[in-house]
């Protein structure tokens, strides 16, 4: 074989490898993005339903100036929502917690730099795994620099990003109406305008805690569309575990409920870390950004002429519900079933007495564990959606016992009792071998002449 021969079969070789690479991780793609669309897709689509174009138009215009706020019992227009704005951006920071609040969230006010610009944190804590943790964003603050507008006067930002805080505070109010099992929670940070410097501070301080935080929703921008493409970029990064997962998830959200838009998968490109996912990013937890058409950019960017009468009303609402359903999707933990309380006592089958501490394990065998442990009397309980469970128990000296098939059934109590059977110890004797006494040394006879 000749030097072009081997160069072509090396060619073809390489060609072939790239394309059941590209197969294989296509595959893998779909199927984690199946397991994430298992709920229920009725339920989905009630939420979906749930959202209207004049919610989507009242929130935006309320942010962006179009009509006044009500604010400490007045009516106040937000004229701008720059960082260092002042009365403007206290007023919506203020404003936006109040309608988390209002939806039933429990709200957090994280304070990055000064207390007049927190980031606001609002919370729906999970019931049965509240450590699991899921983020759906936006960027709450504005600025006009292009024109030369004074940005602490006149910066409504309607789609940078009043777009993507209205979606937030709209999937507050929806998904606040359901059970969840994991953790949801609802950020909108300051700063952003600044180099990002609220959601930075965010994250750095969860991954400080240790907190268990299993995919960000970041949106920004999501109003402008001028032409008929109704392309929406999904930005992930291929070396973070979680992070393409979470954009093909969305994509298969928009095709499963006929949403009209056109999402385009866009990976490891620079173009990504201008917006609040990369904070994530950088304490790796997986992301995503969702966003308009780059190449269809919004041309009053950054302007005072940034306002709702410049977007599209029907792109920005299709969007908006393309986030809420995405992010009920993303945990795959919503209690459609309703929620029951399995309990039990674990004790010795020698002599009746409780166990304290031993460790008990409950699982559905789809992805749901749950683990807690019995108490100074034995006793243990747990909190898990309806459905049939697997339950083990171990405790040290003792063998592990299982019941498999526990029914739960909603708003009841199902009793599992576990007795122990303790483990028996083995004592090899000790032997000990009797040494043979040391010989007697004699002395040399010493004898002296006289």
């Amino acid at each position: 074989m000749n030097r072009p021969q081997r160069v072509l079969l090396l060619v073809v070789i390489l060609a072939a490898a790239l394309a059941e690479s590209a197969h294989l991780f296509s595959a893998a793609l779909e199927e984690s993005s199946a397991e994430l669309l298992a709920l229920p897709a009725d339920s989905i689509q009630g939420m979906i339903d749930q959202i209207s174009q004049e919610d989507v138009v009242r929130q935006v215009g309320l942010l962006s100036g179009e009509w006044p706020i009500l604010s400490l019992g007045q009516p106040y227009t937000i004229s701008s929502r720059h960082t260092l704005s002042g009365e403007s951006i206290s007023r919506t920071v203020r404003y936006v917690a109040s309608r988390m609040s209002a939806a039933g969230l429990s709200v957090q006010y994280h304070v990055w730099e000064d207390q007049n610009y927190p980031n606001v944190i609002g919370e729906l804590v999970g019931q049965s795994n509240p450590e699991q943790i899921y983020l759906i964003s936006a960027h709450l603050d504005s600025v006009s620099t292009r024109d030369r507008a004074p940005s602490a006067l006149l910066a409504p930002g309607a789609d940078d990003n009043a777009s993507g805080t209205a979606a937030v505070l709209l999937a507050a109010d929806v998904l606040s109406r359901y059970q969840w099992g994991c953790t949801l929670r609802f950020g909108l940070w300051t700063g952003e305008e600044q180099g990002l410097k609220g959601s930075a501070a965010y994250a750095a301080d969860a991954a400080d805690l240790g907190e268990q935080i299993a995919g960000v929703l970041n949106l920004d921008m999501i109003g402008y569309n001028s032409d008929d493409s109704r392309i929406i970029d999904l930005h992930a990064r291929s070396w973070l575990t979680g992070s393409v997962e979470i954009a093909s998830l969305m994509i298969d959200v928009v095709d499963n409920y006929n949403l009209n838009l056109q999402p385009e998968l866009i990976i490891d490109v620079p173009l990504s870390d201008r917006s609040d996912n990369k904070s994530f990013w950088d304490n790796s937890y997986p992301a995503i950004l969702a966003i308009e058409d780059h190449d269809d950019f919004n041309p009053y960017y950054h302007t005072s002429e940034d306002r709702l009468e410049n977007m599209d009303i029907d792109f920005m609402t299709e969007f908006v519900k393309a986030g809420v359903a995405a992010f009920a999707h993303m945990g795959n933990c919503l209690l459609a079933d309703g929620l029951g309380t399995v309990e039990g006592q674990v004790r010795s089958i020698a002599d009746e007495q409780p166990l304290t501490a031993a460790a008990i394990e409950i699982s559905d065998g789809a992805g749901l564990t749950a683990t807690t442990s019995t108490s100074a009397s034995g006793a243990y309980s747990s909190t898990l959606p309806a459905g049939s469970y697997t339950i083990t128990v171990s405790a040290n000296g003792f063998f592990p016992a299982s019941a498999p098939g526990v029914s739960l059934a909603a708003s009841a109590v199902a009793v599992q009792d576990f007795a122990l059977k303790a483990q028996l110890r083995a004592y090899l004797p000790l032997l000990i071998q009797e040494q043979p006494a040391s010989p007697l040394v004699r002395s040399p006879l010493i004898t002296r002449r006289p």
